[in-house]
């Protein structure tokens, strides 16, 4: 192997588990199985030398954007840098691992989401069953640490924090729990996890900063000690009601925030909404006032749509990672911070201000500085008079050739001498033949010309020598400067997160203002969670009635009541598609956005804290276990008794139907027993077993209501409207005709379901005979082959057509 080869390869032994990017000049080169890999995914022309070893390069500039590529798929990637300059040193440059980027150590602009954390998770399973759980966004400097000793907590955080990578540690890991936590981790977003087999007696920020030490070497010293939190304090939502709630859809319809920092205090407060009635309070008057004052609020917005992300610029200026541009980025957005501060009629501390940190930007940064320093002109004139001169020599020393050429035309009285240059001979003053007489005698005779002479002096050649080596020393002073700068900067660096956390909250809850005004949503009143109360009056979905207002369509509202005195439990039935399970989705939205913050879509609402929301809405199995659509809905179910409280809101949707009938009825009454009895949570349970109505009589808190329909002429009409009462029946048959079963499918089963209504056998009918038609051309057989009679029927039509069913086999 050669120098270089051995050089590469103890590189490669440090990092066998990354993509190493060898720095060899202006390029990044990949070798062996690094360049098989990442050749292809990164568009590259696989190369090799002599045959010999495969490679592959790009331009260290480009290195960001390739980075970005190989991290967001998964990989590791080891970057190998020059850590000698090359024109000082004779023979091998010195090369190490300087840093290695994973998804959750990313700070590069081109591998993050604006508006979005990049969560580092580590999760350490301790002894009796205790979990040390803790996250790090690297790119703003959040770290977060908290405990639980319930493993469904731990599943529940990490769905909430949606991270990019997640830390494995611990030897204590119940059986299972860590399939789950990587279903549940790649639920929204790719999530890398990589266990650590020898941290076992570590906290879980511990295991974060040993990894993002070993990772990024000392760049991230800065880093505070993680905020501890509870999960408590926050309404708790599981993964599995996230998923039914859309939570990212809802965001995504809410955004109206101006700034990055913003977008993520929106997202943190969508993903934990606050169980502290007096924080909740208080982010509400703040909308208030934003809504009540719409000039203040417009001018408030308007100014924060100039400002960049100054949590992420903070963490690069402390991890020695900003560019020239990026500085000035931080300089252009505190010039806007006193304005504001006045515009939103705070008062803030006089160090909260930053007037110093402006004032110290503003008077070294040119006004539009390169991104690196390799293009020079970093600083304006006249911040550093060593760096002024460099910069003159350096564009060639106009001034000082002036002035030379000035005074010795006047020393000498030869008005026509001139100070030239050329590559061959560099500078030289040059005299006609006439004035030959009156050169001095320190001139230095370089060439004759045809019409004169070229002369040399000290002075010159001292000129030359410093043009010559100005571009270098003017680079190398911009550096010196550069960091000076970024030092000072530290010492003012928790100033800059406070700022931007007021930043961030604010333009979070000027956005909630916009939105309710643009949406006319109302302030809840909100009232402590021992009260127990719910009153919506004409709640609205946030996210279809977005959808409906983009067609230029109405959403219709509805109003719904819960109390723990009378009326804790509302059995909500109606035909499918008639709007339950939009009705129970929006009442735990308005819920939630209310212990948010924000103003909710309603006339009215009165709300008492919730501590959890359970939904347990749709059908799925879970082939990764094996298991079926009927485990995972008494998984599901099951999860939910166990953990709910009387202070829960719960959302239940057809629960049993995954069985026989009569087994699917009798859990589902045993289901809403428990929640009365046992529970107390307000709850909607939305059903077809219409036996459930009877439930009402005995269970005192238990109200029926139902989705409205308009029957006519054998057809229906969806009103989405709840109304008191239990429905008269499911409307199944009508539902299967708007789906477009087959004439003498509809025909059979209306026939069949009367009869069945009348307590009478179900008429028969003969199997057709295999010589006069085939399973294939009988219309019915392949109607009912593609049918999922527990999705579409109520409980007579569900018997009748599986009759029917059995006899097409």
């Amino acid at each position: 192997m050669t120098p270089m080869q051995r050089q590469w390869a103890a590189a490669k032994e440090r990092a066998k588990d990354a993509i190493l990017l060898f720095r060899m000049g202006d390029f990044y080169e990949l070798f062996a199985d690094d360049a098989i890999k990442a050749a292809p995914i990164l568009e590259l022309a696989l190369t090799s030398r002599d045959k010999g070893t495969p490679m592959a390069g790009f331009p260290h500039t480009a290195a960001p954007a390739y980075i970005a590529k190989l991290v967001a798929l998964g990989f590791k990637v080891a970057i190998c840098d020059q850590i000698e300059d090359p024109k000082a040193t004779k023979g091998l440059v010195k090369r190490d691992i300087t840093r290695i980027v994973t998804p959750g150590t990313v700070t590069d602009d081109d591998g993050l989401k604006s508006g979005q954390n990049n969560y580092l998770v580590a999760i350490v399973a301790l002894a009796k069953g205790q979990f040390s759980l803790s996250a790090l966004d690297l790119s703003t400097g959040e770290f977060l640490q908290t405990s639980t000793s319930h493993a469904q907590s731990v599943l529940d955080e990490v769905s909430k924090l949606s991270p990019v990578e997640i830390l494995i540690g611990g030897e204590f890991w119940p059986i299972g729990l860590l399939e789950r936590l990587e279903q549940v981790a790649n639920q929204t977003r790719s999530c890398r996890l990589e266990s650590f087999t020898d941290s076992t007696k570590i906290t879980a920020s511990d295991l974060i900063k040993r990894y993002v030490t070993d990772t990024q070497g000392g760049s991230f010293s800065f880093l505070e000690e993680p905020r501890p939190y509870s999960i408590d304090n926050e309404l708790i939502i599981d993964s599995l009601s996230r998923e039914h709630l859309d939570l990212t859809g809802l965001a995504s319809v809410l955004h109206r925030t101006c700034t990055a920092m913003g977008s993520r205090q929106m997202n943190r407060w969508l993903a934990a909404p606050s169980t502290n009635l007096e924080e909740i309070l208080a982010r509400q008057a703040k909308v208030q006032t934003l809504l009540d004052e719409p000039a203040k609020r417009r001018a408030i917005r308007e100014i924060l749509k100039h400002l960049y992300d100054l949590e992420r610029l903070t963490v690069k200026v402390a991890a020695a990672r900003i560019n020239p541009r990026e500085l000035a980025n931080l300089r252009d957005s505190l010039s806007h911070l006193p304005a504001l501060i006045q515009a939103s009629e705070e008062m803030p501390g006089s160090g909260f201000h930053l007037a110093d940190v402006h004032q110290l930007l503003a008077s070294a940064l040119a006004e539009n500085p390169p991104l690196s320093f390799k293009e020079g002109g970093v600083f304006c004139k006249g911040f550093d008079a060593q760096l002024d001169e460099y910069s003159e020599y350096a564009s060639g020393g106009r001034d000082q050739i002036a002035a030379i050429e000035s005074r010795e035309k006047e020393l000498t009285g030869i008005a026509s001498l001139k100070i030239k240059y050329t590559r061959v001979f560099g500078y030289y003053i040059e005299v006609t033949s006439t004035h030959l007489s009156k050169v001095p005698a320190h001139y230095k005779r370089k060439q004759t010309i045809a019409n004169g002479e070229r002369y040399v002096t000290p002075e010159l050649m001292r000129l030359e020598e410093m043009v010559s080596t100005a571009d270098i020393r003017r680079l190398a002073k911009e550096a010196e400067l550069f960091e000076q700068l970024r030092q000072s900067l530290l010492t003012h660096t928790s100033r800059l997160f406070s700022v931007a956390a007021w930043i961030a909250k604010l333009d979070t809850l000027a956005a909630f203002a916009e939105l309710a005004e643009e949406r006319r949503y109302v302030k809840p009143e909100l009232l402590p969670a021992e009260q127990n109360c719910l009153e919506i009056q004409s709640g609205r979905h946030p996210i279809l009635e977005a959808l409906h207002l983009k067609k230029g369509e109405s959403f219709v509202p509805n109003s719904v009541a819960l109390n723990a005195d009378n009326r804790q439990i509302l059995l909500i039935t109606g035909p499918n598609m008639a709007g339950k399970s939009t009705i129970m989705r929006q009442v735990a939205l308005i819920q939630l956005l209310a212990q948010a913050g924000s103003y909710v879509p309603a006339d009215s609402a009165r709300l008492s804290l919730c501590d959890r929301i359970f939904t347990r809405v749709g059908a799925s199995d879970d082939a990764r276990s094996g298991r079926s659509t009927f485990m995972v809905e008494m998984s599901e179910t099951a999860h939910i008794l166990n953990h709910a409280t009387k202070y829960s809101l719960v959302l239940l949707d057809e629960i049993g139907r995954g069985t026989s009938t009569f087994d699917g009825l009798s859990i589902a009454w045993a289901v809403v027993e428990y929640l009365h009895n046992h529970i107390g949570a307000r709850t909607l349970f939305a059903t077809h077993y219409h036996e459930l109505t009877k439930l009402s009589e005995s269970l005192a808190r238990m109200h029926n209501v139902q989705v409205s329909v308009l029957e006519k002429a054998g057809d229906i009409q969806f009103l989405y409207t709840l109304a008191e009462g239990a429905a008269e029946k499911s409307y199944g048959i009508q539902v299967a005709k708007l789906a477009g079963l087959p004439r003498h499918v509809l025909e059979r089963a209306s026939e069949v379901l009367a009869s069945l209504e009348e307590d009478k056998p179900a008429p028969k009918i003969s199997k057709p005979k295999p010589a006069q038609l085939t399973l294939f051309a009988d219309p019915i057989h392949l109607a009912l082959k593609g049918i999922d009679l527990n999705q579409i029927t109520p409980m007579q039509a569900l018997t009748m057509l599986a009759n029917l069913k059995e006899l097409a086999l």
